[in-house]
């Protein structure tokens, strides 16, 4: 109704002042109607996914205990699997959402661009500080619902290669890779995570048998003679970086006489992205070392540079507290109440946006999704200027 009538006030537009209050009030109405466009969507997706818990049997068991659902970890294997499927069958109305979302900011930005009454300007203040958290969360969501297939493994393994990036020890990929992992995922559920040093698979390769040319610069600049996984994240091009990662490490593993793994995915990671995580989870305590968001950085450089022998641990194992670390704090984000998770979609939208976590699937729907998001850390060559 309010649409039809500012139709009738359009001859007013060149009005001085009236005018511009009649644009405002116009640029209003067009953000409401998309904005309950899209909320209309993601209520439609949240009856879906509230029918899939309290269909489930074993959730309805919990409530006669008068217990409730807090945490993705209190879900049942079968209740995640039904989730993450609905999840991503909602991409197309969660990408509909998005643009409605993004309408509805371009419609509210005009208002900057004209003389508004205060009264209009207080009374949508609200609207204006709560869009920009809803489009944050939608948009960590949708590259989520096209993806979560191959990030959670739905209905068959996934298994994920995690470059734990030094980003106090620049590389052009990220960080130095002196630690990564290999989670396993099936259907939400993390069925293992395995974390090493990079040291302990690349001494094995310090043999002359073994030889894999390192890139010009490496060899002049760092004195190498050969390309170790460790120094894989090469390239800027996160993507370029990823799938050099995978290829060293199998090959290394290859040349060990070792079962070479099956690796869909690189997640590269800092210890930026992991003092936010830390922000939500509150702090942790491994072997005795209590570490937080602020100490994160230093405490566990040193534990693994010079701490351990103090504690008499081989140098072999010195990196194991990352792996123990590693445990716990994916444990704590499963069982994160789920009053948190919007703070937990800000810190991995930011980490996304800064870089601290970049993403590569050898799926290339999902890599297309990760690109499209902007979470692939990849480089545009095609662009002629300096970059």
């Amino acid at each position: 109704q309010s649409e039809s009538g500012l139709k009738l006030l359009v001859w007013t537009r060149p009005v001085p002042y009236i005018g511009d209050q009649v644009q405002a009030v116009g640029a209003v109405v067009s953000a409401g109607l998309d904005s309950i466009s899209a909320l209309s969507q993601a209520i439609d997706i949240a009856e879906d996914v509230y029918a899939v818990v309290t269909e489930t049997q074993g959730l309805l068991d919990i409530k006669k205990t008068g217990e409730r659902v807090e945490s993705f970890a209190d879900l049942t294997p079968a209740t995640k699997a039904d989730l993450l499927r609905t999840l991503h069958n909602s991409f197309p109305q969660l990408k509909e959402a998005q643009v409605n979302l993004r309408l509805a900011q371009v419609d509210l930005n005009r208002l900057d661009e004209l003389n508004v009454a205060s009264q209009i300007t207080d009374a949508i203040g609200p609207f204006r500080e709560l869009l920009p958290d809803l489009i944050s969360g939608i948009d960590v969501l949708v590259p989520i619902s096209a993806t979560v297939q191959e990030l959670a493994g739905v209905d068959e393994d996934r298994q994920w290669l995690v470059l734990f990036e030094n980003n106090s020890e620049l590389r052009p990929g990220g960080g130095f890779l002196g630690v990564f992992g290999l989670l396993l995922m099936r259907d939400g559920e993390m069925k293992n995570m395995f974390v090493s040093d990079t040291y302990a698979i690349d001494k094995y390769v310090e043999n002359p048998l073994y030889q894999v040319a390192a890139p010009a610069p490496l060899v002049k600049y760092m004195g190498v003679s050969k390309w170790y996984f460790r120094d894989a994240n090469w390239s800027p091009d996160f993507p370029t970086s990823a799938q050099t990662a995978i290829t060293l490490l199998r090959q290394e593993v290859s040349f060990l006489g070792q079962p070479v793994p099956e690796i869909h995915g690189v997640i590269g990671i800092t210890l930026d992205f992991v003092s936010r995580l830390m922000n939500l989870t509150g702090p942790i305590t491994v072997d005795g070392i209590t570490f937080n968001s602020g100490n994160i950085r230093d405490l566990l450089e040193y534990e693994v540079e010079f701490g351990f022998a103090d504690k008499d641990i081989p140098f072999e194992e010195r990196k194991l507290i990352v792996s123990k670390l590693s445990d716990e704090l994916i444990d704590r984000l499963f069982h994160l109440s789920t009053s948190k998770w919007p703070d937990l979609f800000s810190a991995v939208d930011l980490s996304f946006q800064d870089k601290q976590i970049q993403l590569y699937s050898k799926n290339e729907q999902a890599q297309s999704a990760f690109v499209d998001s902007g979470w692939s850390g990849e480089v545009d060559q095609d662009v002629n200027d300096d970059f």
